[in-house]
């Protein structure tokens, strides 16, 4: 009987000591936004499971659900107060509404062709992002790994071994220079962004012209036409060139000379005179 009353004390002090660990964090994920408008709205909520689905699968959280996320967020919108919900003044407010811990917040934009995921990781007591990452991603089909390998950046796990054979997988980027008799002026090509055409790439930066603002004169003679280079995600440099002639392989900055072939404005030349 003395055995079986320690035995039972034991069992007891076991599970208080237990029930009194820290729990796990509340989280919900809110949808997507998507500053690209390019994703349609069906496939926004699939991206949306789908990240919580990768949260959840970490098992470093308590997920709210979708269903009573939900509940909470319509009855939020029929306050005479609420507005859209697209930065953290009205983010937090809702977290706090489902009684979470935190909220992620994933962000698509759109720049020079490439999509960038963001996941901020907010605490709602300190109301501030205490963690975020960002991946960027070729077109929507690229999603599904791009997201999974923010969520494990974004709570340092490791990378799925189905990503990480995909990332092996990649070929070494291409040598984009002029390849001599094998020249094609018309291998380069992006989706146009506010006028500006991509024409060119090297180790370096990459090349674009504006369309809006080329000027073609005396049936092309003579071409006037601004052009930009981005290193990264950032402009470098924008000037303006003269393109002495579509007839010929020539241009002007302050003297008349060949074309280098294996420079940018062969490239330029052979774009904008369409040769």
């Amino acid at each position: 009987m003395r055995f079986l009353i320690i035995f039972f004390c034991f069992i007891a002090f076991l599970t208080s000591s237990l029930c009194a660990s820290d729990p796990k964090p509340k989280l919900a994920v809110f949808d997507v936004t998507d500053k690209s408008k390019k994703f349609g709205k069906e496939r926004l909520v699939a991206a949306a499971e789908f990240i919580r689905g990768e949260i959840i699968a970490s098992n470093q959280f308590i997920v709210i659900p979708k269903e009573r996320q939900d509940k909470v967020f319509i009855k939020e919108q029929k306050k005479e107060s609420y507005k859209e919900c697209y930065d953290q003044k009205c983010q937090i407010p809702l977290g706090q509404a489902l009684s979470a811990d935190t909220i992620v917040v994933p962000t698509i934009t759109l720049f020079d062709g490439i999509y960038t995921l963001r996941l901020e990781l907010i605490d709602l007591a300190k109301e501030a992002t205490v963690s975020g990452t960002t991946v960027d991603f070729a077109d929507q089909k690229s999603f599904r790994d791009s997201a999974r390998k923010a969520v494990a950046k974004l709570l340092g796990l490791e990378l799925p071994e189905e990503v990480k054979a995909k990332e092996e997988e990649k070929p070494a980027k291409e040598d984009n220079r002029y390849q001599g008799e094998n020249f094609d002026a018309g291998k380069f090509s992006e989706p146009i962004i506010e006028d500006w055409v991509f024409f060119f790439e090297d180790k370096a930066l990459k090349y674009y012209y504006n369309q809006r603002t080329m000027t073609i004169e005396n049936a092309g003679d003579r071409v006037n036409v601004w052009i930009r280079t981005i290193k990264g995600k950032k402009i470098t440099e924008e000037k303006n060139m003269d393109l002495m002639s579509c007839r010929k392989r020539t241009y002007y900055e302050g003297t008349t000379e060949n074309i280098p072939p294996e420079s940018y404005v062969d490239y330029l030349h052979a774009k904008v005179c369409k040769q």
